[in-house]
């Protein structure tokens, strides 16, 4: 059979083409190999076997088995040495790439942990905005109606004091004072929140499922040292207006909520 060889292991027998005989070898026919020339080399050469694994320091090896093959070069046959080099470099070659192949999956996999991880503490830092960003909601639209948008309480106080008619004001006054029976005075509110708002972007909202599922307990959790009076009191504020467990879903009744009295 022209440019082929016929070779056989454990495994069985192989037919392939002339000069790829290293590149179809299995791990456990180069393993066959090592195990039974091992009877040559009075142990030695077994634990060099027991060894090479794909986890092996790969290159140790190499120079372990550079030793062995000194050691052993003129102590047999020369048929019988060459015999045993070419298993020993193919058996490393091999070892070699599945090293190769295993540090490039274990570079693969920490790269996307560290994906995972950035994604997962962008969320939380959403969501602590977000949580900023209800408060303001709720007492814009309550303030200025329905469909404004959402201002900075600072920049809603700014603007009622310049530029409100009177009926803003009063609500305004209604918040301030539902602020201050909750145990967070208005001014204080503006100042702990301002932090935490720059943790949320414009376009950087969080989905629908999660406002329904995050808890007060989680946006404690996530809180750092620096944000967790400013997440304390906003979620202080929330109580009343937001659905049960859920401080980023406010309530349909927050009206009635900071017109009573």
């Amino acid at each position: 059979m022209s440019g082929q060889n016929v070779w056989k292991d454990r495994l069985g027998s192989h037919t392939v083409a002339h000069g790829q005989e290293s590149s179809i070898r299995t791990s456990q026919a180069l393993a066959s190999e090592l195990a039974e020339n091992a009877q040559d080399f009075d142990g030695l050469l077994a634990d060099v076997v027991e060894s090479a694994t794909p986890e092996a320091d790969v290159e140790n090896l190499g120079k372990r088995l550079d030793e062995l093959l000194k050691q052993y070069r003129n102590k047999m046959p020369k048929s019988k040495f060459a015999q045993l080099k070419r298993v020993l470099n193919d058996a490393l070659a091999l070892l070699r790439n599945q090293a190769d192949d295993i540090k490039s999956l274990k570079a693969a996999v920490a790269a996307l942990q560290r994906k995972a991880a950035k994604a997962e503490a962008d969320r939380r830092a959403v969501l602590l905005g977000q949580l900023v960003y209800t408060v303001d909601d709720i007492v814009t639209s309550y303030v200025f109606g329905p469909g404004s948008r959402p201002m900075s309480l600072n920049d809603i106080q700014t603007t009622v004091e310049y530029d409100a008619d009177v009926q803003q004001q009063q609500r305004w006054q209604q918040v301030t004072a539902f602020a201050e029976k909750q145990g967070v005075p208005i001014g204080l509110l503006i100042v702990r929140s301002s932090a935490l708002r720059s943790q949320r972007f414009g376009v950087a909202h969080g989905r629908p499922d999660e406002l329904d599922s995050t808890t007060p307990d989680q946006l404690r959790a996530w809180a750092t040292s620096s944000y967790a009076t400013a997440t304390e009191l906003l979620l202080k504020f929330l109580g009343p207006l937001t659905q049960d467990s859920k401080p980023l879903r406010p309530r349909q009744d927050v009206a009635a909520t900071f017109a009573a009295p």
